[in-house]
């Protein structure tokens, strides 16, 4: 019955979703950038897995050691409107404080929606809308960086498991 299925529900399989997605993605499709310190691996996975879990698309990870001053590591991906790409961020905010004990040093872009940046020190979470992301283009900026990106088909095991 749907009344019986309550928040708290649906926070649990959340949880448990973005669980089975972070060891889906570690074991079935490393990360292969080299040297990556475990701490930063570990924001990476969890704001992709979670990225995923709440229905974002294009998820990817860039590797920008060495051609960036500031940041090491760019997580990027799409939500499909205003209140996805807000649902997503804040969803990104939460697991990553749940599962790596971290927050962003900095967060913007809640309240309008099109893009939000989450700074975790040497990773960068970016969840835009469609066309704010083909603006940037983020991707084809940083087209030499090694790139991760991270595959929805993780998800069936997941949501049928």
């Amino acid at each position: 019955m749907i009344d019986s299925f309550n928040g708290s529900d649906a926070k649990a399989w959340e949880s448990k979703a973005v669980g089975d997605t972070l060891k889906a993605i570690s074991l079935d499709s490393p990360i292969s950038f080299e040297e990556v310190v475990e701490e930063d691996l570990e924001v990476i996975y969890t704001s992709s897995s979670t990225a995923l879990v709440k229905g974002a698309r294009d998820v990817l990870a860039l590797d920008l050691r060495g051609k960036h001053s500031l940041v090491d590591y760019l997580v990027v991906c799409t939500g499909n409107s205003e209140r996805h790409v807000r649902a997503v961020s804040e969803a990104i905010f939460e697991h990553v404080r749940e599962l790596c004990g971290k927050r962003p040093s900095l967060s913007e872009g809640l309240k309008e929606g099109n893009w939000v940046l989450l700074d975790y020190g040497s990773i960068l979470v970016n969840v835009f809308d469609e066309s704010t992301r083909s603006f940037y283009a983020l991707e084809r900026l940083w087209s030499d960086a090694q790139r991760k990106e991270f595959d929805s088909k993780v998800l069936i095991g997941v949501r049928n498991g």
